[in-house]
């Protein structure tokens, strides 16, 4: 009896501990979304732009994106994925200011409305062109394209207001038709300033100008300036920001221009995604991508609608020549296009689609996972500390890649990574998070086999002004570039220095460093101080030469 009193109790001791282990668990996974969900950006595409080297998609919300992301174009994968935030892109951001000086906006928000100019001027990205313009019944350009940055204060600072009418919508119209497919891959983007877009039908309608709008991958901002009786005008000046992706504002009297300001430049956070889709899905037509994320606060499911560029057929096959014999030898391979490269990042083979429960479904199985889980343990823990009275050996096992080792050890010897433990293997992080040892191999997900596989980069300067001058060197980590020593020589410019600079590869991501050289180094226009990212399309000044930087993989 007493035994079997003694399991009794042990049995409503265990029953308990299970209870509150679940509790527990339920209770720390609600504290953990709350956290998680508080203060939390939303993740949005803003803008796509198809270029002759691939699509450009700018993505809001995420600070980083790892290995493990796939792009989905209609039921098609890309494998070549690449990513960088907007300011290492090497594309200059162009921004095109419209400035209603009418009286009425003058007498409301006149002397604001140059002060958020100077402001938008003063904060611009490094190598940013801005356009000023002012309107009416007409366009009035007062300055084009432009890096200089103190003529156009200047040039915003002398506006004139003058007793006139402003027509928004043919103006807009005749702006942004000629850089519809225009194939440049530039972050474009108008910040428009008036107190309201007109409804007049002189040449193009509101529809006609959101039909424009919707395929033309141009961001609007518009701040509008409110009167007393100007809410519809506002609202359609505010609908141009919610089809493109862009920001809105009410402006009075008393509203903050800075924070205006700031809002507009959250533009130089974005995360820039490059994707080049496979041949069969380049037919000019336009698609749905579908954007699998993974960033450092989990995966993000997005959707975006992208122009596809036409792909090159004229070295295809034809379908009816006929396969070559098998004795005869294959034909030299054609060396891949040079295009414009973001650091690559790994892409997952492409799963059995299944059908995505919802996120709370999700929440209540990770929930009851996790404390039937616990549970479970804990009621083995007890049952064998209590009927068979032994000590529990401490086992130590890590699971990766369908293969079992003990003590935290592979089978080759080398410690197991912690933390990287899941699904189908480890995973890699890139750039500086990566850990040593993984640059230039790319750890893919293949049904758990978790082999590294080796991808040699090479880096190639060719020399701007004589193309035929071009050198190619492999990397790993490092390679070093200077007039008499290194793995680049460029013995034919006196103003090199005998070492003068470094290109660095961590993870995926590149680097060009100054070896104090004599006379510096330059990259898009600004002089190299400290480890600056770099990407294929770059430009890079060394000694009296100008190169374009390749980056293959």
């Amino acid at each position: 009896m007493k035994n079997n009193n003694r399991s009794v109790l042990f049995a409503k001791i265990a029953g308990v501990v299970c209870m509150l282990a679940f509790f527990s668990c339920f209770m720390g996974n609600v504290a953990q979304a709350a956290e998680n969900g508080a203060g939390a950006q939303e993740v949005v595409v803003v803008s796509s732009r198809t270029a002759d080297d691939g699509i450009y998609i700018y993505i809001k919300g995420v600070s980083d994106i790892a290995s493990g992301t796939t792009v989905q174009v209609g039921n098609t994968l890309c494998e070549d994925v690449q990513v960088a935030d907007i300011a290492s892109t090497g594309m200059a951001v162009r921004t095109t200011i419209l400035f209603d000086n009418s009286l009425s906006l003058s007498q409301k928000w006149g002397s604001q409305a140059k002060e958020l100019v100077a402001g938008l001027i003063d904060h611009h990205a490094e190598g940013e062109e801005f356009r000023l313009a002012t309107f009416a019944d007409g366009l009035n350009v007062l300055s084009d394209f432009s890096t200089d940055y103190e003529s156009l204060k200047a040039t915003a600072e002398g506006i004139e207001f003058l007793n006139q009418d402003s027509y928004l919508t043919d103006i807009l119209y005749d702006l942004i038709k000629p850089g519809a497919g225009s194939n440049e891959a530039n972050y474009t983007r108008f910040v428009i300033i008036t107190d309201g877009a007109d409804d007049n039908d002189i040449k193009y309608t509101q529809a006609e100008l959101s039909d424009l709008m919707k395929g033309s991958d141009v961001v609007i901002h518009t701040v509008g300036v409110k009167a007393s009786n100007n809410n519809s005008l506002l609202e359609n000046l505010f609908s141009y920001a919610r089809l493109t992706g862009g920001t809105y504002a009410v402006a009075e009297a008393d509203t903050d221009v800075e924070s205006i300001r700031s809002t507009i430049d959250e533009d130089y956070s974005l995360l820039c995604l490059r994707i080049v889709p496979k041949a069969e899905v380049m037919d000019g037509s336009r698609k749905e991508a579908k954007l699998n994320l993974n960033t450092s606060n989990g995966s993000v499911m997005l959707t975006a609608s992208i122009q596809m560029p036409f792909a090159d057929v004229s070295s295809l096959p034809s379908e009816s020549e006929e396969p070559a014999p098998a004795a005869t030898p294959a034909p030299t391979p054609t060396p891949a296009p040079e295009k414009s490269s973001l650091p690559s990042i790994s892409v997952e083979p492409p799963k059995t689609e299944k059908a995505e429960p919802e996120a709370g479904k999700n929440n209540i199985i990770l929930i009851v996972g996790i404390g039937g889980a616990a549970a479970a343990v804990i009621l083995i823990l007890v049952v064998l500390l209590v009927l068979k009275g032994r000590k529990k050996k401490q086992v130590n096992v890590v699971i990766a890649n369908n293969e079992q080792t003990e003590g935290g050890k592979r089978d080759d010897g080398q410690q197991a990574e912690s933390g990287q433990q899941g699904r189908g293997g480890n995973t890699d992080r890139l750039g500086a998070h990566a850990g040593a040892g993984t640059a230039g191999k790319t750890r893919r997900l293949q049904g758990g086999t978790g082999q590294n596989v080796a991808r040699q980069s090479f880096i190639v300067l060719t020399d701007i002004s004589n193309p035929r001058r071009s050198f190619r060197a492999p990397i790993d980590t490092r390679i070093v570039i200077g007039r008499e020593s290194g793995d680049i020589v460029l013995g034919h410019d006196a103003a090199v220095s005998y070492t003068h600079c470094e290109i660095i590869k961590k993870g995926n991501l590149y680097y060009i460093n100054d070896l104090k050289s004599s006379n510096g180094t330059v990259y898009g226009n600004a002089k190299v101080y400290c480890e600056t990212p770099i990407m294929s399309g770059g430009i890079l000044e060394i000694g009296e030469c100008k190169y374009k930087i390749t980056i293959e993989n």
